[in-house]
């Protein structure tokens, strides 16, 4: 994720409204974040940065649904997908459509769960 991305999701306006020392818990957990990913996984593959819903459309659907079309892409290239998630209901979710957990951790009073999906043949089922 470039400085450029990261703008561009908007993640500078969240910064002028934080102080130093939650900015700093956020580079610590994105510093944990880079080696728990460069340490579980290696070889070429597909990163799953985000997922977000509005909270008015939460409940619906709709991350199934973009979840659902992204992994069709995935299988479709025979490579594993990564992501990491900081809430325990995302972690039976993501289960549902075959990641499994490798490795919880915590850090700066952040909880996360590092998940990999294994290469899927093209044409699997999904949920």
């Amino acid at each position: 994720m470039t400085l450029l991305k990261i703008l561009r999701t908007g993640f500078g306006e969240i910064i002028r409204h934080i102080d130093l020392q939650t900015l700093n818990r956020f580079r610590i957990y994105g510093e944990l974040l880079e080696e728990v990913h460069e340490r579980l996984v290696s070889g070429e593959h597909w990163y799953l940065g985000l997922i977000g819903v509005d909270p008015g459309f939460q409940g619906k659907g709709c991350a199934g649904s973009m979840l659902r079309a992204q992994l069709r892409r995935i299988d479709g290239t025979g490579l594993p997908c990564y992501l990491e998630t900081g809430t325990e209901k995302n972690v039976a979710i993501y289960s549902k459509y075959g990641f499994e957990v490798m490795e919880q951790f915590e850090v700066s009073g952040f909880q996360g769960w590092a998940m990999l999906r294994q290469a899927t043949i093209c044409g699997s089922s999904l949920p």
